[in-house]
Protein backbone atom coordinates (compact mmCIF):
# COMPACT_ATOMS: atom_id res chain seq x y z
CA UNK A 1 0.00 0.00 0.00
CA UNK A 2 1.21 3.70 -0.94
CA UNK A 3 1.57 5.98 2.23
CA UNK A 4 0.83 9.15 1.13
CA UNK A 5 1.60 10.80 3.77
CA UNK A 6 2.64 13.71 1.44
CA UNK A 7 1.93 14.98 -1.79
CA UNK A 8 4.03 16.28 -4.65
CA UNK A 9 1.23 18.03 -6.75
CA UNK A 10 3.28 19.14 -9.91
CA UNK A 11 1.96 21.69 -12.67
CA UNK A 12 3.95 21.77 -16.03
CA UNK A 13 3.35 25.73 -17.43
CA UNK A 14 3.59 27.75 -20.49
CA UNK A 15 2.92 31.12 -20.99
CA UNK A 16 -0.73 30.82 -18.78
CA UNK A 17 0.82 32.86 -16.04
CA UNK A 18 -2.82 33.97 -15.19
CA UNK A 19 -5.06 31.39 -14.69
CA UNK A 20 -1.46 29.60 -13.06
CA UNK A 21 -1.57 32.40 -10.27
CA UNK A 22 -4.92 31.86 -9.63
CA UNK A 23 -4.82 27.70 -9.42
CA UNK A 24 -1.93 28.60 -6.97
CA UNK A 25 -4.15 30.82 -5.04
CA UNK A 26 -7.16 28.33 -4.57
CA UNK A 27 -4.21 25.95 -3.46
CA UNK A 28 -3.99 28.15 -0.23
CA UNK A 29 -7.59 27.02 0.88
CA UNK A 30 -7.16 23.44 0.78
CA UNK A 31 -8.44 21.17 3.90
CA UNK A 32 -5.11 19.55 4.00
CA UNK A 33 -3.05 20.74 6.22
CA UNK A 34 -0.19 22.86 4.03
CA UNK A 35 2.69 20.93 6.08
CA UNK A 36 1.33 17.64 3.91
CA UNK A 37 1.76 19.26 0.86
CA UNK A 38 3.93 20.89 -1.93
CA UNK A 39 3.37 22.57 -5.20
CA UNK A 40 6.38 22.09 -8.06
CA UNK A 41 5.38 24.47 -10.79
CA UNK A 42 7.91 23.77 -14.22
CA UNK A 43 7.79 26.30 -16.94
CA UNK A 44 7.99 24.98 -20.54
CA UNK A 45 10.44 28.26 -21.24
CA UNK A 46 7.08 30.95 -21.67
CA UNK A 47 7.74 34.16 -23.36
CA UNK A 48 7.82 35.73 -19.89
CA UNK A 49 9.42 33.30 -16.89
CA UNK A 50 7.18 32.75 -14.33
CA UNK A 51 9.78 33.35 -11.85
CA UNK A 52 9.37 36.95 -12.72
CA UNK A 53 5.54 37.25 -11.63
CA UNK A 54 5.13 34.57 -8.81
CA UNK A 55 7.31 34.55 -5.42
CA UNK A 56 7.15 31.61 -3.61
CA UNK A 57 7.08 32.62 -0.25
CA UNK A 58 3.94 34.54 -0.44
CA UNK A 59 2.04 31.15 -0.46
CA UNK A 60 1.64 29.28 3.22
CA UNK A 61 2.81 26.01 1.42
CA UNK A 62 6.06 24.63 -0.08
CA UNK A 63 5.97 26.07 -3.95
CA UNK A 64 9.20 25.39 -6.26
CA UNK A 65 9.39 27.03 -9.70
CA UNK A 66 11.77 25.08 -11.99
CA UNK A 67 12.12 25.45 -15.61
CA UNK A 68 12.80 22.96 -18.68
CA UNK A 69 16.61 24.05 -20.99
CA UNK A 70 14.42 24.32 -24.26
CA UNK A 71 10.24 24.69 -24.53
CA UNK A 72 9.88 20.46 -25.24
CA UNK A 73 6.07 20.01 -23.97
CA UNK A 74 4.82 19.06 -20.70
CA UNK A 75 5.92 15.50 -20.90
CA UNK A 76 9.11 16.67 -20.23
CA UNK A 77 8.14 19.51 -17.90
CA UNK A 78 6.07 16.68 -15.86
CA UNK A 79 9.40 14.65 -15.43
CA UNK A 80 11.65 17.66 -14.43
CA UNK A 81 8.57 18.00 -11.84
CA UNK A 82 8.29 14.22 -10.94
CA UNK A 83 12.28 14.37 -10.30
CA UNK A 84 11.98 17.03 -7.61
CA UNK A 85 9.07 15.45 -6.07
CA UNK A 86 9.73 14.93 -2.14
CA UNK A 87 6.27 13.34 -1.63
CA UNK A 88 5.15 9.54 -1.66
CA UNK A 89 2.53 10.70 -3.93
CA UNK A 90 2.77 12.90 -7.15
CA UNK A 91 -0.80 14.74 -8.67
CA UNK A 92 -0.69 15.93 -12.07
CA UNK A 93 -3.03 18.38 -12.37
CA UNK A 94 -3.12 21.53 -15.20
CA UNK A 95 -2.15 24.89 -15.54
CA UNK A 96 -5.47 25.94 -15.98
CA UNK A 97 -7.46 23.56 -13.56
CA UNK A 98 -8.76 25.21 -10.26
CA UNK A 99 -8.41 22.86 -7.38
CA UNK A 100 -12.03 21.87 -5.09
CA UNK A 101 -10.66 22.37 -1.53
CA UNK A 102 -10.84 18.88 -0.73
CA UNK A 103 -8.87 18.15 -3.86
CA UNK A 104 -5.68 17.16 -1.82
CA UNK A 105 -7.29 15.29 0.70
CA UNK A 106 -9.80 13.48 -1.37
CA UNK A 107 -6.25 12.08 -3.63
CA UNK A 108 -4.09 11.03 0.00
CA UNK A 109 -7.68 9.64 1.63
CA UNK A 110 -8.16 7.22 -1.25
CA UNK A 111 -4.20 6.06 -1.70
CA UNK A 112 -4.23 5.88 1.93
CA UNK A 113 -8.31 3.60 1.32
CA UNK A 114 -6.51 1.32 -1.59
CA UNK A 115 -4.02 -1.73 -0.94
CA UNK A 116 -2.62 -1.97 -4.68
CA UNK A 117 0.31 0.07 -6.23
CA UNK A 118 -2.16 2.15 -8.80
CA UNK A 119 -3.24 4.76 -10.02
CA UNK A 120 -6.06 7.54 -8.61
CA UNK A 121 -7.87 9.50 -11.87
CA UNK A 122 -9.43 11.96 -10.23
CA UNK A 123 -12.15 14.10 -11.96
CA UNK A 124 -12.19 16.98 -13.92
CA UNK A 125 -14.93 19.24 -14.93
CA UNK A 126 -15.31 22.76 -16.76
CA UNK A 127 -16.10 25.41 -14.26
CA UNK A 128 -18.97 26.08 -13.77
CA UNK A 129 -19.00 29.13 -15.37
CA UNK A 130 -18.35 27.40 -18.62
CA UNK A 131 -21.12 25.13 -18.64
CA UNK A 132 -22.47 25.52 -22.52
CA UNK A 133 -23.70 23.14 -25.01
CA UNK A 134 -20.60 22.85 -26.46
CA UNK A 135 -18.42 22.54 -23.46
CA UNK A 136 -20.88 19.88 -22.24
CA UNK A 137 -20.78 18.19 -25.98
CA UNK A 138 -16.62 18.62 -25.25
CA UNK A 139 -16.95 16.54 -21.88
CA UNK A 140 -18.42 14.27 -23.14
CA UNK A 141 -16.19 12.59 -25.39
CA UNK A 142 -13.51 14.75 -26.86
CA UNK A 143 -12.04 16.13 -24.25
CA UNK A 144 -11.90 13.95 -21.14
CA UNK A 145 -15.60 11.69 -21.97
CA UNK A 146 -15.71 11.28 -17.88
CA UNK A 147 -19.60 10.51 -18.96
CA UNK A 148 -18.11 6.37 -19.96
CA UNK A 149 -17.69 6.52 -16.03
CA UNK A 150 -20.88 6.36 -15.16
CA UNK A 151 -23.31 3.26 -14.91
CA UNK A 152 -26.42 3.21 -17.21
CA UNK A 153 -29.49 3.52 -16.77
CA UNK A 154 -29.37 5.18 -13.39
CA UNK A 155 -25.97 7.21 -14.16
CA UNK A 156 -24.16 6.88 -11.19
CA UNK A 157 -20.03 6.35 -11.09
CA UNK A 158 -18.95 3.15 -11.49
CA UNK A 159 -18.15 1.06 -8.53
CA UNK A 160 -14.76 2.03 -7.00
CA UNK A 161 -13.23 -0.81 -7.06
CA UNK A 162 -13.24 -1.21 -11.01
CA UNK A 163 -10.23 -1.12 -12.78
CA UNK A 164 -10.24 1.66 -15.37
CA UNK A 165 -7.22 0.74 -17.98
CA UNK A 166 -5.97 3.22 -20.23
CA UNK A 167 -7.05 6.80 -17.44
CA UNK A 168 -4.53 9.12 -17.31
CA UNK A 169 -5.73 12.05 -17.43
CA UNK A 170 -2.91 14.40 -16.23
CA UNK A 171 -5.12 17.17 -15.83
CA UNK A 172 -5.83 15.59 -12.20
CA UNK A 173 -4.09 11.84 -11.86
CA UNK A 174 -1.95 11.08 -8.52
CA UNK A 175 0.13 7.79 -8.17
CA UNK A 176 2.98 6.89 -6.00
CA UNK A 177 5.93 8.26 -6.79
CA UNK A 178 7.78 4.92 -7.00
CA UNK A 179 5.41 3.78 -9.54
CA UNK A 180 6.13 6.88 -11.64
CA UNK A 181 9.88 6.38 -12.06
CA UNK A 182 9.93 2.36 -12.12
CA UNK A 183 8.05 3.17 -15.23
CA UNK A 184 10.54 5.43 -16.43
CA UNK A 185 8.05 8.95 -16.47
CA UNK A 186 6.37 10.37 -19.74
CA UNK A 187 7.80 9.53 -23.05
CA UNK A 188 9.51 13.33 -23.75
CA UNK A 189 9.32 12.50 -27.78
CA UNK A 190 5.91 13.78 -27.71
CA UNK A 191 6.17 17.72 -28.32
CA UNK A 192 2.46 18.59 -27.17
CA UNK A 193 0.08 18.17 -24.83
CA UNK A 194 -1.81 15.12 -26.27
CA UNK A 195 -1.62 11.51 -25.84
CA UNK A 196 1.43 11.54 -23.97
CA UNK A 197 -0.26 11.23 -20.82
CA UNK A 198 -2.10 7.79 -22.41
CA UNK A 199 0.89 6.84 -23.88
CA UNK A 200 2.03 6.40 -19.86
CA UNK A 201 -1.38 4.66 -18.88
CA UNK A 202 -0.76 1.79 -21.65
CA UNK A 203 2.42 1.07 -19.93
CA UNK A 204 1.17 1.09 -16.46
CA UNK A 205 -1.71 -0.85 -17.84
CA UNK A 206 1.29 -3.63 -19.84
CA UNK A 207 2.54 -4.37 -17.02
CA UNK A 208 -0.12 -5.26 -14.68
CA UNK A 209 -0.89 -1.60 -12.98
CA UNK A 210 -4.35 -0.78 -11.93
CA UNK A 211 -6.58 2.92 -11.82
CA UNK A 212 -9.33 3.78 -9.44
CA UNK A 213 -11.32 6.54 -10.40
CA UNK A 214 -12.25 8.88 -7.30
CA UNK A 215 -15.16 11.09 -8.15
CA UNK A 216 -14.95 13.08 -5.26
CA UNK A 217 -11.25 14.49 -6.29
CA UNK A 218 -12.29 17.19 -8.48
CA UNK A 219 -10.20 19.53 -10.73
CA UNK A 220 -12.28 22.44 -12.48
CA UNK A 221 -10.74 23.17 -16.05
CA UNK A 222 -11.39 26.73 -16.55
CA UNK A 223 -10.17 26.72 -20.07
CA UNK A 224 -12.94 28.46 -22.46
CA UNK A 225 -13.07 26.57 -26.28
CA UNK A 226 -14.51 27.89 -29.40
CA UNK A 227 -15.25 25.49 -32.21
CA UNK A 228 -12.60 27.12 -34.05
CA UNK A 229 -9.78 26.79 -31.32
CA UNK A 230 -11.09 23.35 -30.75
CA UNK A 231 -10.51 22.44 -34.21
CA UNK A 232 -7.02 23.74 -33.95
CA UNK A 233 -6.33 21.07 -31.00
CA UNK A 234 -8.02 18.27 -32.92
CA UNK A 235 -4.91 18.66 -35.63
CA UNK A 236 -2.28 19.44 -33.03
CA UNK A 237 -3.64 15.83 -31.38
CA UNK A 238 -4.15 14.06 -35.11
CA UNK A 239 0.06 15.36 -35.56
CA UNK A 240 0.58 13.88 -32.08
CA UNK A 241 -0.86 10.29 -33.07
CA UNK A 242 2.21 9.49 -34.80
CA UNK A 243 4.45 9.74 -31.63
CA UNK A 244 2.05 6.89 -29.74
CA UNK A 245 1.94 5.06 -32.80
CA UNK A 246 5.60 4.55 -32.80
CA UNK A 247 5.75 4.01 -29.27
CA UNK A 248 3.16 0.93 -29.39
CA UNK A 249 2.04 0.03 -33.26
CA UNK A 250 -0.44 -2.43 -32.69
CA UNK A 251 -2.10 0.76 -32.06
CA UNK A 252 -2.14 1.99 -35.89
CA UNK A 253 -4.85 0.93 -37.52
CA UNK A 254 -7.54 2.42 -35.18
CA UNK A 255 -5.08 5.21 -34.48
CA UNK A 256 -4.38 6.13 -37.96
CA UNK A 257 -7.58 5.44 -40.04
CA UNK A 258 -6.25 5.14 -43.46
CA UNK A 259 -9.16 5.70 -45.36
CA UNK A 260 -10.21 8.71 -43.35
CA UNK A 261 -6.47 10.31 -44.15
CA UNK A 262 -7.28 9.38 -47.95
CA UNK A 263 -10.08 11.20 -47.75
CA UNK A 264 -9.64 14.43 -46.17
CA UNK A 265 -8.19 17.65 -47.70
CA UNK A 266 -7.96 21.21 -46.53
CA UNK A 267 -11.21 22.22 -48.64
CA UNK A 268 -13.16 19.99 -47.04
CA UNK A 269 -12.00 20.40 -43.50
CA UNK A 270 -12.78 23.98 -44.02
CA UNK A 271 -16.25 23.61 -45.76
CA UNK A 272 -17.45 21.29 -42.68
CA UNK A 273 -15.96 24.10 -40.43
CA UNK A 274 -18.33 26.58 -41.96
CA UNK A 275 -20.98 24.05 -41.91
CA UNK A 276 -20.61 23.85 -38.33
CA UNK A 277 -20.25 27.76 -37.80
CA UNK A 278 -24.05 27.35 -38.88
CA UNK A 279 -25.66 26.40 -36.04
CA UNK A 280 -22.97 26.61 -33.30
CA UNK A 281 -24.17 29.84 -31.66
CA UNK A 282 -28.10 29.14 -32.36
CA UNK A 283 -29.02 27.90 -28.68
CA UNK A 284 -32.10 26.79 -30.31
CA UNK A 285 -33.00 23.43 -28.56
CA UNK A 286 -34.68 21.96 -31.89
CA UNK A 287 -30.97 22.56 -33.06
CA UNK A 288 -29.05 20.60 -30.41
CA UNK A 289 -28.79 17.71 -32.50
CA UNK A 290 -27.99 18.94 -35.49
CA UNK A 291 -25.11 21.17 -34.17
CA UNK A 292 -23.78 17.90 -32.40
CA UNK A 293 -23.71 16.34 -35.78
CA UNK A 294 -21.86 19.11 -37.04
CA UNK A 295 -19.57 19.51 -34.31
CA UNK A 296 -18.43 16.09 -34.24
CA UNK A 297 -17.73 15.73 -37.88
CA UNK A 298 -16.10 19.04 -37.93
CA UNK A 299 -13.64 18.15 -35.27
CA UNK A 300 -13.24 14.63 -36.60
CA UNK A 301 -12.27 16.16 -40.05
CA UNK A 302 -9.85 18.20 -37.99
CA UNK A 303 -7.92 15.32 -36.48
CA UNK A 304 -7.70 13.13 -39.84
CA UNK A 305 -5.83 16.63 -41.70
CA UNK A 306 -3.57 16.60 -38.14
CA UNK A 307 -2.88 12.29 -39.01
CA UNK A 308 -2.51 13.15 -42.70
CA UNK A 309 0.14 16.08 -41.79
CA UNK A 310 1.63 14.68 -38.63
CA UNK A 311 2.46 11.41 -41.18
CA UNK A 312 3.58 13.94 -44.26
CA UNK A 313 5.89 15.42 -41.74
CA UNK A 314 7.53 12.36 -39.97
CA UNK A 315 7.77 10.55 -43.95
CA UNK A 316 9.98 13.26 -44.45
CA UNK A 317 13.00 11.61 -42.58
CA UNK A 318 11.29 8.38 -41.66
CA UNK A 319 10.06 7.45 -45.04
CA UNK A 320 8.05 3.90 -44.42
CA UNK A 321 5.28 6.02 -42.69
CA UNK A 322 4.92 7.14 -46.31
CA UNK A 323 2.85 3.43 -46.53
CA UNK A 324 0.04 3.74 -44.33
CA UNK A 325 -2.21 6.18 -46.45
CA UNK A 326 -2.18 3.71 -48.97
CA UNK A 327 -3.22 0.75 -47.20
CA UNK A 328 -6.57 -0.70 -46.61
CA UNK A 329 -5.81 -4.02 -44.38
CA UNK A 330 -6.11 -3.63 -40.45
CA UNK A 331 -3.08 -6.13 -40.52
CA UNK A 332 -0.57 -4.55 -43.04
CA UNK A 333 -1.07 -0.81 -41.44
CA UNK A 334 -0.01 -2.33 -38.15
CA UNK A 335 2.74 -4.41 -39.41
CA UNK A 336 3.81 -1.26 -41.28
CA UNK A 337 4.08 0.51 -38.38
CA UNK A 338 6.21 -1.63 -36.60
CA UNK A 339 8.10 -1.83 -39.67
CA UNK A 340 8.94 2.32 -39.52
CA UNK A 341 9.41 1.38 -35.78
CA UNK A 342 12.02 -0.73 -35.97
CA UNK A 343 13.70 0.91 -39.06
CA UNK A 344 13.62 4.10 -36.85
CA UNK A 345 15.64 2.04 -34.36
CA UNK A 346 18.02 0.67 -36.73
CA UNK A 347 16.66 -2.83 -36.58
CA UNK A 348 15.89 -3.77 -39.99
CA UNK A 349 16.13 -7.21 -40.10
CA UNK A 350 13.25 -7.44 -38.08
CA UNK A 351 11.86 -4.26 -40.02
CA UNK A 352 12.08 -6.69 -42.92
CA UNK A 353 9.91 -9.41 -41.49
CA UNK A 354 7.37 -7.14 -40.60
CA UNK A 355 7.44 -5.74 -44.21
CA UNK A 356 6.74 -9.22 -45.54
CA UNK A 357 3.96 -9.85 -42.56
CA UNK A 358 2.43 -6.84 -44.32
CA UNK A 359 2.91 -8.10 -47.84
CA UNK A 360 0.96 -11.33 -46.47
CA UNK A 361 -1.70 -9.54 -45.59
CA UNK A 362 -2.31 -7.20 -48.75
CA UNK A 363 -0.25 -8.52 -51.36
CA UNK A 364 -1.72 -5.97 -54.12
CA UNK A 365 -0.63 -3.08 -52.16
CA UNK A 366 2.15 -0.78 -54.38
CA UNK A 367 3.73 0.81 -51.47
CA UNK A 368 5.17 -2.30 -49.41
CA UNK A 369 7.69 -2.86 -52.44
CA UNK A 370 8.55 0.42 -51.64
CA UNK A 371 8.52 -0.13 -48.10
CA UNK A 372 11.17 -3.00 -48.33
CA UNK A 373 13.18 -0.69 -50.69
CA UNK A 374 13.49 1.70 -47.75
CA UNK A 375 14.68 -1.09 -45.95
CA UNK A 376 17.13 -2.66 -48.38
CA UNK A 377 18.36 1.20 -48.61
CA UNK A 378 19.42 1.18 -45.35
CA UNK A 379 20.79 -1.81 -45.50
CA UNK A 380 23.08 -0.85 -47.76
CA UNK A 381 21.55 -2.59 -50.67
CA UNK A 382 21.38 0.15 -53.44
CA UNK A 383 20.59 -2.25 -56.26
CA UNK A 384 18.34 -4.16 -54.43
CA UNK A 385 16.67 -1.05 -53.53
CA UNK A 386 16.60 0.19 -56.47
CA UNK A 387 14.49 -3.07 -57.96
CA UNK A 388 12.27 -2.46 -55.17
CA UNK A 389 10.92 0.93 -56.01
CA UNK A 390 10.89 -0.09 -59.87
CA UNK A 391 8.41 -2.91 -58.40
CA UNK A 392 6.39 -0.87 -56.81
CA UNK A 393 6.29 1.62 -59.72
CA UNK A 394 4.72 -1.08 -61.84
CA UNK A 395 2.57 -2.00 -59.08
CA UNK A 396 1.42 1.74 -58.93
CA UNK A 397 2.43 3.17 -62.22
CA UNK A 398 2.71 7.48 -61.13
CA UNK A 399 3.25 6.59 -57.74
CA UNK A 400 5.60 9.78 -56.68
CA UNK A 401 7.33 7.98 -53.79
CA UNK A 402 9.29 5.04 -55.52
CA UNK A 403 9.54 7.53 -58.69
CA UNK A 404 11.33 9.93 -56.44
CA UNK A 405 13.75 6.93 -55.37
CA UNK A 406 14.40 5.67 -58.70
CA UNK A 407 15.92 9.25 -59.91
CA UNK A 408 17.82 9.77 -56.61
CA UNK A 409 19.14 6.29 -57.03
CA UNK A 410 19.64 6.40 -60.97
CA UNK A 411 22.09 9.01 -61.19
Amino acid sequence: MNNPDFISVVIPTYNRAGILKWSLREFCNQSLRNDLFEVIVVDDCSDVPIRESIVCNDYPYSLKIASTAKNSGPATARNIGGALARGNTILFVGDDCLPHKHLLFRHMLRHWQTDDWCVIQGYTDFHPTLVDTFHEFLSNGLQSNFSALRQQPDGRWIERDKNIPGWFLTTNVSLPRDMFEWHGGFDESFPHAAWEDIEFAIRVQMHGGKTYFEPDAINYHYHRQTLDGFAKRQVMEGKSRQYIVAAHPQLAPQMLDPQGIRDITEDRLQAQLEIARETHYNQSRELQELRIQRWHEALRFASLWGIKQGLKERGEWSPIWKAIEHLHIPDAVMQVAFAARSWEQGDYDYAWTCSEWAIRAESPAWCLPAVQGEIALAMGKKQDALDLFRKALEMGPGSAWPMERIEELSK
